[in-house]
């Protein structure tokens, strides 16, 4: 058996109690010294040295002690006797509070020891501080790098020292007040806490724990032998009790003379009844260090699993007609659920009862719902509860479930990405913490069960979307391997008809539930319609149709033409893929900037030197698109940066297969694709060329079979202008041009001096057999 007990801990600056939790063998905490006058402050690097270096010490007696004769020394031969103020040459300060004529250090107080040129006013010393001095400066000068001061009584012996090898500037250092070994510096905001109490006296009171034994369980009515090991750091006194009442007053608690261990025997235990052990330790100051606490076990013939824990493991927040349900599940322990709260954000949604559960068990709470919860599982094999709460807030949200004794053990925490983040839910949180759902009515947020045990570390990656799996393990969780890609947009379309198009870069399934978000606001959620690996499909704006593969289609009126950020989101709430573009002349909104950062935090887009840098310029034009650019392998490139993108004619819902390396020269030809079949039997279905020409130049490009017979003239420029051409194989008149070798000549004229720069490559025009 084990026995659990809970103890609280005091901070002593701040009064803010904490809860411990520690599990049988019994821990206790190790003895102070039994010191009487300690140093507790050293100041070697104040802003002026040469006066305003001091030393604390403290009287840890209950009765004053008379410092005469008493000396300080650093690493330096130089020893200084200690002198009162006054009688050391020390001028005369504004505080009369103080003590300035005297050498006896009064029961648990403070003394400053300063130079004897210290300047008033510097540093602020309490009502009732004792002042002293040396006649000059401590030791040479303490050093600011490395050195020793020592704290020597009458009788010439060491009493009290420090060691540092380091001094920040304006900082002092600081004994931790209940342990003599243990120094740090000065966390006070003004650097020091001369004449007060130090600002590092909280240090963790448990310095280290040891193994004790259990107790022996063998018959209804049980005399055994309760023995525990512990040890104690800063405590001068210390009391316990082992007892059936939960609150004892400080006289019902035993004082124990041993600082390592205690035995108490023939004690006569009772099954099922919940003793409470309380232990109370006093430092050397007389403050407390440890309240009494209520550490308590129940005896019983079995106890399997004593550790509880629960976790929260799956939550449906967008189920239509506000059905949602959250699901926790029992990890270890067998223990009752009377007491434990769950909230929602800042509210209580539900106490629990008091129902028996154990390691493996299942509860599902109902919401939208006045029904009584159920006293035994359900045919399903889970507890079921429920609560008239209306329904979970479905965008962002933060469940706490708090135990009997207020404890936070159990949290999930989401948004579904717009940024819109409730204060309240995530004030000790940043969006970077919160896993991102798509607000999807037909997933839940559920936590990971790799290899039948469930994550708890609780970063977001320990949660996942999927299907839902209410009231039994979380498994086979649905993750779509579908990749999409923006690979061309027309946010200025002469008939306010702007559109987009996407490119399936790996995976095949359905595309239900990927989200197009634009901006701030999600603009599409797309429908269940099959898409494979290769597929183009395009979403048209501003049109109320329905989705007809490859075209989807949405009523929002168009994208903003002057500067966007656009992301794809799948499913299950992963970012996919994002475009950033602007105009020359417009700077980046706030909503784009954000989003861009989102981007790289997780993982989606490079850093550059800053926002607008990393967007992508465009010149506002009807006739290009931003378009992505696509490798000699015929996939669209993916390095997540502005690079990825150019201008190009528009190839709404086409298979670029360009290869993208900028043209070296003012104008050029490049053939994307050199064989291809106007019959639809061929992966290419027309031949692409990829042009460039200049203000200077006429470009024309015809094309002729392998008799030099003329075809059809496929281009003729005469202004500055890149895109793409095809031809589909036909002739001037339409007729398809039976399958053979054929001639594409393109012909650069200077339009002032009518030079020509001419080049002749051959295509193949086939058909499948």
């Amino acid at each position: 058996m084990e026995i659990k007990f809970y103890v609280h801990m005091i901070n002593l600056k701040m009064k803010t109690t904490f809860l411990l939790l520690i599990f049988f063998p019994i821990f206790f905490l190790t003895s102070f010294l039994n010191a009487e006058i300690i140093l507790t402050e050293v100041m070697a690097n104040p802003a002026n040295e040469s006066q305003d270096e001091f030393l604390e010490i403290y009287n840890t007696a209950d009765i004053s002690v008379d410092l005469k004769g008493w000396k300080i020394k650093d690493a330096s031969d130089s020893v200084d006797e200690i002198l009162a103020w006054m009688n050391g040459g020390g001028q005369a300060m504004a505080n009369t509070a103080l003590v300035y004529d005297s050498l006896s250090l009064p029961a648990k107080s403070y003394a400053v020891i300063l130079d004897s040129g210290y300047q008033d006013a510097v540093y602020f010393f309490p009502e009732g501080t004792v002042i002293l001095t040396v006649g000059s400066t401590i030791g040479n000068g303490l050093k600011n790098d490395e050195d020793q001061v020592y704290l020597i009584n009458s009788s010439d012996t060491v009493v009290s020292s420090f060691s540092y090898t380091s001094s920040e500037d304006s900082k002092s250092w600081e004994r931790v007040a209940y342990d003599l070994s243990y120094w740090d510096e000065c966390s006070a905001s003004f650097g020091n806490t001369a004449g007060a109490e130090n600002s590092i006296s909280t240090f963790p009171i448990i310095k280290h724990l040891n193994d004790g034994s259990s107790l022996d369980i063998d018959t209804q009515i049980l005399t055994t032998t309760f023995e525990a090991n512990w040890s104690f750091v800063g405590a001068a006194s210390y009391y316990f009790s082992l007892s059936e009442e939960m609150t004892l007053e400080q006289s019902d608690l035993v004082e124990t003379t041993t600082a390592t261990a205690i035995t108490l025997n023939n004690l006569t235990l009772l099954p099922e009844i919940t003793y409470y052990f309380h232990i109370q330790a006093e430092n050397i100051y007389g403050r407390s260090l440890i309240e009494r606490s209520d550490g308590v076990f129940i005896l019983a013939e079995e106890t399997e699993n004593p550790i509880a824990k629960i976790l929260i493991t799956e939550v449906a927040p967008a189920i239509a007609g506000s059905n949602d349900w959250i699901e926790l599940c029992v990890a270890a322990g067998t223990f009752s659920l009377d007491g434990y709260k769950l909230y929602e954000g800042t509210k209580l949604i539900k106490t629990f009862a008091d129902i028996i559960v154990t390691a493996g068990d299942y509860i599902v709470l109902l919401v939208n719902s006045d029904e009584s919860d159920e006293e035994t599982k359900n045919s399903d094999g889970y507890w079921q509860f429920y609560a008239t709460e209306a329904g979970f807030t479905a965008t962002d949200n933060a469940f706490y479930l708090k135990d009997p004794r207020d404890e936070i053990v159990a949290t999930l925490f989401y948004c579904n990405g717009d940024d819109n983040f409730t204060a309240s839910n995530f004030d000790f949180l940043t969006e970077d913490d919160c896993f991102i759902w798509s607000d999807n009515d037909k997933y839940s947020i559920s936590r990971k069960c790799p290899e039948d045990r469930y994550l708890d570390a609780n970063p977001k990656t320990d949660l996942e979307m999927g299907e839902f799996s209410k009231g039994f393990q979380n498994e086979e969780k649905y993750i779509s391997n579908i990749q999409l890609l923006i690979t061309e947009v027309m946010p200025y379309d002469d008939n306010d008809e702007d559109w987009l198009e996407f490119y399936v870069l790996a995976g095949s399934g359905s595309l239900e539930g990927f989200k197009l978000k634009v901006g701030a606001s999600v603009v599409k959620v797309f429908e269940d319609i099959t898409v494979n690996t290769g597929d183009y499909f395009v979403l048209n704006f501003d049109k109320d149709l329905p989705a007809s593969f490859p075209d989807f289609y949405t009523t929002i009126s168009g994208i903003t033409a002057t500067d966007n950020s656009l992301i794809v989101l799948s499913p299950d709430g992963r970012y996919l893929d994002a475009v950033f573009y602007a105009t020359v002349d417009n700077t980046w909104s706030m909503t784009n900037k954000s989003n861009f950062d989102l981007m790289i935090s997780t993982g989606q887009w490079v850093a550059e030197s800053s926002n607008e840098s990393a967007c992508f310029v465009w010149t506002k034009t009807s006739s290009r698109s931003i378009a992505r650019k696509v490798a000699q392998t015929g996939i669209p490139i993916d390095t997540n940066r502005k690079d990825d993108f150019e201008l190009s004619k528009l190839t709404k819902g086409f298979a670029k297969d360009v290869i993208i390396d900028s043209f070296s020269e003012s104008f050029g030809v490049e053939f994307l694709n050199r064989h291809f079949s106007p019959y639809g039997d061929y992966k290419h279905n027309a031949l692409q060329v990829k042009y460039k020409n200049d203000a200077e130049t006429i470009l024309c490009i015809k094309i002729y079979d392998i008799q030099a017979h003329f075809i059809k003239t496929l281009i003729l420029i005469e202004e500055e202008e890149i895109g793409i051409v095809e031809w589909d194989g036909t002739d001037q008149q339409g007729n398809i041009m039976p399958v053979g070798v054929y001639l594409i000549y393109s012909e650069f004229i200077d339009a002032q001096t009518g030079k020509v720069s001419q080049e002749k490559k051959a295509v193949v025009l086939g058909r499948m057999l």
